[in-house]
């Protein structure tokens, strides 16, 4: 949803201040990138410039992008109402229109429902075919709402004037390998334009972060969660060490009636592992039970077998480390001593 695993592309050489009045990329080359270059899920080519709006008597200044329906697939981005643009508007030079929240409310302030009217971009009527849900603020505060989406073919021959693309933007499909699909884009447009006239932009140093700060948290919770386990092991253990004392003359009549040492040392450990094993299965009842009551109040809760399944595996092995200590002691009693014992 931030574009960790996005490709732009611009024009202008390297070193060279990118700028949309250079006319080196074109939507053939965005086509290009889509057929021959693998790892790309979707690709949008982008060509915008500041217009004004106007809807009844409210005018509005925004930035108008041309771009193909692939779009919210590139950037993530759902609709609120209505639905984007579709391959037949690119196609047939449709004026429609699709608009930002920021923009909606600019345009709308009385909360009516904006699709299926027109609103002039210029002075040319475009039909509003969809508005998207808000996505905030990028990374260096720009308003990501305030935008309006037309199709790039009806830009080109309607507002723009220009017939060539400000940006390319691929979604790679495996973030893994978005260094090689760089290289595959560059070598591609290398051999298309004949000379290097773009530039392309990789935006891994914001995915690193983002995993950076993930295995951060990671450790963190998993610190909490081994000395949580270490706590409730020495719990389990002081408890088994008290049940052995106050079982000492029950342990020796079962030695002296056959037992041997491994049989004391199963029952204790086996214990162990019951008390552990049902205490795990409450936790994960009760941790599922919340989630759903957190669910259904309104919050998003992923729920995923596998920690339910791994919680449940530590809580039993909590009990089999942890009681073979009180296990051990209990079947290394003199039986004699455990008799004699009050």
């Amino acid at each position: 949803s931030m574009g960790t695993n996005l490709l732009v592309v611009r024009p202008g050489a390297p070193g060279v201040r990118s700028s949309g009045e250079i006319a080196t990329l074109t939507t053939a080359d965005a086509e290009a990138i889509r057929l021959e270059v693998p790892n790309v899920a979707a690709i949008a080519p982008a060509r915008s410039s500041a217009t004004t709006l106007r809807y009844g008597n409210i005018d509005y200044r925004t930035q108008v992008e041309g771009t193909w329906p692939s779009l919210p697939a590139v950037r993530d981005w759902n609709m609120a109402e209505g639905g984007f643009f579709t391959e037949a508007d690119l196609n047939g030079y449709a004026p429609v229109i699709v608009l930002g929240q920021t923009v909606v409310d600019a345009l709308f302030p009385d909360s009516g429902d904006p699709v299926g009217k027109y609103v002039l971009v210029g002075n040319i009527p475009f039909e509003v075919v969809g508005i998207l849900e808000p996505k905030g603020a990028a990374a260096f505060g720009r308003d990501q709402d305030d935008i309006a989406y037309v199709p790039i073919t009806t830009g080109f021959m309607r507002l723009f004037g220009q017939q060539y693309a400000n940006s390319i933007t691929a979604k790679v499909t495996n973030s893994d390998f978005v260094d090689d699909t760089e290289t595959a884009i560059h070598t591609l447009l290398l051999a298309r334009h004949r000379t290097e006239d773009f530039q392309i932009r990789n935006t891994a140093s914001m995915l690193e972060t983002l995993e950076s700060m993930s295995n951060t948290m990671t450790i963190l919770l998993g610190s909490v969660a081994a000395i949580s386990l270490l706590v409730g092991g020495i719990g389990v253990m002081n408890i088994m060490l008290v049940s052995v004392t106050e079982r000492t003359r029950e342990i020796g009549l079962r030695m002296a009636t056959g037992a041997r040492m491994s049989n004391i040392l199963v029952q204790f450990n086996t214990e162990a592992l019951v008390v552990c094993g049902v205490g795990g299965m409450i936790g994960v009842l009760l941790g599922i039970s919340v989630a759903y009551v957190l669910s259904s109040a309104g919050m998003n809760i992923a729920i995923n077998a596998m920690p339910s399944i791994l919680a449940f595996i530590c809580a039993f092995l909590t009990g089999l480390v942890f009681g073979y200590l009180p296990a051990r002691k209990a079947a290394q009693l003199d039986p004699v001593v455990a008799l004699a014992s009050e």
